[in-house]
């Protein structure tokens, strides 16, 4: 199932309860998740290869969203990615196994808003960065700006 399915099939009114419970400093911009939420819903289906996963910390609580290209064992942060890319990635076994649908929107709203709701902002942030990155120890700087293109 892909972000997008869930995020069409749950109500926000649930999300957002879901969401405050997991985070209650964010209840006083919920009106920014219903405008992201609604955005979100209404985005077309794509085919896309990546699966986004919720890792666990050893007392299995949720420390992050990360999301995995099929047979690679590399994760990656969801923080500067087309939104319309990131909904259309499918969910893992696991993560629908120890999370509800809610629970899964929630901790991936939280985190591709952890910068900010504006995503051309932070997609040309994003892109600022990889242009004034001097270093060659990553190995996936340009498949990082083919992916924020």
């Amino acid at each position: 199932m892909k972000v997008l399915q869930l995020i069409q099939k749950n109500s926000f009114n649930n999300v957002i309860k879901t969401l405050i419970s997991l985070f209650p400093k964010e209840k006083y911009i919920t009106s920014k998740y219903k405008k992201l939420y609604m955005q979100l819903k209404q985005l077309n289906s794509l085919t896309r290869k990546e699966t986004i996963f919720i890792e666990f910390n050893k007392s299995g609580e949720c420390y992050d969203v990360i999301f995995r290209y099929r047979n690679d064992n590399q994760h990656y942060a969801v923080d500067f990615i087309k939104r319309k890319i990131l909904v259309n990635m499918k969910v893992s076994k696991e993560t629908l196994s120890k999370y509800s649908e809610a629970e899964i929107i929630a901790h991936f709203l939280y985190e591709i808003t952890w910068w900010g709701f504006d995503e051309r902002k932070l997609l040309k942030e994003a892109k600022e960065s990889i242009n004034n990155t001097k270093t060659e120890s990553f190995e996936t700087i340009e498949e990082l700006k083919k992916i924020l293109e």
